[in-house]
């Protein structure tokens, strides 16, 4: 790991606020400039978020790029992008190491970028760029000694009483009230496992537009274009991208991508939709359609004579449903948006109900610091009425299925059990191949981004009773639950005072670790989004 002191020390020098500049052309001053241009830029977006709580980081760094569009490069794009979303991915770390040296400056965006430079870069991409990249233009000259301890520090010592679910957020930089969530619903190994997750980046994903093409022939066109490309595991419409994001333009560069032969999408967002079942021949509502993502695998799905309706309360989102996009996936003749809130009944529905996103955090990484707790219980409220709405809307005999993409129980299960309750005997449950009518999808088990899904069947409520497939699983008993994670927090205790030598249990909760740091560089990083 390099030295801060010794690192912001040589790079100060020759700072030029300017931008880059060419100095006779010495390629030591060309990697120079660039460098200052990269720390510029970086700073410019990562100023403007934290300037305005709960902003989008990601927009902040299309502008900040934008202004400075004429002198960027796509290796400099690249440099800057991964170091602006990665310090909103490790912002809480970062910050907890700052307040503990430097109380009141946790949220110095210059400070923040230097500390993620020095002690988190180095261990995801560092040999793509050139050492004179590092932190060029530094002024916080008078903060070195503050840099070097907060580098070398630990993220817990020994004694530190921290609880586990402060471990969890610290170590895998979640909101404190997030990871009191994950943990009581989902146990403690499963919660850092998931925590560490969401600090990696995902998969690019493609569905193959079926309408168009078949993923074979996609795969074989990809692969004449050096791109490779695997079948995804579950979706037979996915093939992802194990080299990630194309360069020299990304995935909007492909071929076949302008003639409608793809899309980009998750493999979970795609789960989602097959688990409609839906067949040729039938008609299917989206019901929050949103952008489409969903809806045109859901046409490819009913073709060549079924009929989609898409729905969403955001007009613009409506018309952007006939926009392009719509052209180029030929779906024309199996899809109608709805101008009204729509009243005929369908054979299949589907609720991607609005929620927290907190199950993608991992593509939107300041999506965990915009979310509040308080937020949770009206957007549970306004899932369940949008539910409740749409079931209405189904066929006797007819399928119901609600999704999120959270990985909160109270947008989740917590909805569906309620809706089962005020549903009666209208509704019973369609279980999946597990036996189970819920599934969730998790991106340390899967590798798809987080979400949940429950599904039911309309039933003659004149000649049917409700029969349940499968009892109402029973619910984690709180106690119990609490009881575990009291143990597993004196294990780790008692662990990091004798001197912790499971690599496992390590790689979970300090991201310093060997095994944490293999895992976190991945194939690729943030890069992409430059």
């Amino acid at each position: 790991m390099a030295n801060p002191s010794s690192a912001v020390n040589e790079s100060s020098a020759g700072s030029s606020p300017g931008g880059p500049q060419r100095e006779n052309g010495d390629p030591q001053a060309l990697f120079a400039a660039k460098a200052i241009l990269v720390r510029d830029v970086s700073l410019e977006a990562l100023r403007s978020w934290l300037a305005s709580p709960g902003s989008d980081v990601e927009k902040a760094l299309r502008k900040a790029m934008r202004i400075r569009h004429a002198t960027l490069c796509q290796t400099t794009r690249s440099a800057v992008a991964r170091r602006v979303l990665g310090v909103a991915v490790a912002r809480g770390r970062l910050s907890h190491l700052l307040q503990e040296v430097a109380p009141g400056h946790d949220c110095d965006a210059e400070l923040l970028l230097e500390l993620f430079v020095v002690r988190e870069l180095p261990r995801v991409l560092e040999e793509l760029e050139h050492p004179c990249f590092a932190l060029a233009g530094s002024q916080k000259t008078e903060w070195r000694q503050v840099l070097a301890d907060a580098c070398s520090r630990p993220l817990f010592g020994p004694n530190d009483s921290a609880t586990l679910a402060k471990r969890l957020s610290v170590a895998w930089s979640l909101p404190l009230w997030m990871a009191e969530r994950w943990l009581q619903h989902l146990g403690p190994l499963s919660a850092f496992q998931l925590g560490r997750a969401m600090c990696q980046p995902a998969r690019i994903t493609l569905r193959v537009n079926t309408l168009r093409t078949t993923r074979l022939e996609l795969m074989q066109q990809l692969s004449e274009h050096g791109v490779r490309s695997i079948p995804t595991a579950e979706s037979r419409f996915g093939l992802w991208l194990p080299d990630g994001r194309p360069p020299n333009g990304g995935v909007w560069q492909l071929p076949g991508y302008s003639q409608g032969l793809f899309e980009v999408q998750d493999e979970g967002s795609q789960i989602l939709a097959l688990a409609t079942e839906a067949r040729p021949g039938e008609r299917v509502l989206d019901y929050c359609a949103g952008r489409g993502g969903k809806t045109w695998l859901l046409c490819a799905l009913v073709a060549p004579h079924g009929r989609v309706t898409a729905w969403d309360v955001d007009e613009d989102l409506r018309k952007q449903l006939l926009g392009a996009r719509a052209k180029r996936a030929s779906v024309a003749e199996l899809l109608e948006v709805a101008d009204t809130k729509p009243s005929s009944q369908a054979d299949v529905v589907l609720v991607d109900a609005p929620c927290s996103s907190c199950g993608v955090c991992r593509r939107h990484p300041s999506q965990r610091w915009a979310l509040q707790e308080s937020e949770i219980d009206s957007i549970a409220a306004q899932q369940l009425q949008i539910l409740e709405e749409a079931s209405q809307l189904v066929h006797v005999g007819g399928r119901l299925v609600y999704a999120t993409c959270s990985l909160l129980r109270a947008e989740n299960d917590a909805v569906a059990e309620r809706f089962e309750q005020l549903a009666g005997d209208c509704f019973r449950r369609w279980p999946f191949e597990s036996g189970r009518h819920c599934r969730t999808l998790m991106p340390h088990v899967e590798g798809t981004d987080g979400f949940f899904m429950a599904r039911w069947q309309r039933q003659n409520k004149a000649s049917e009773s409700r029969q349940s497939i499968m009892p109402v699983a029973t619910a984690r008993n709180d106690a119990s639950m609490g009881e575990s994670i009291i143990k597993f927090e004196e294990a780790v205790s008692m662990s990091l005072k004798r001197g912790c030598t499971s690599p496992t249990l390590l790689s979970l909760i300090n991201p310093e670790s060997p095994v944490a740091q293999s895992v976190a560089a991945g194939p690729r990083s943030w890069t992409e989004l430059g």
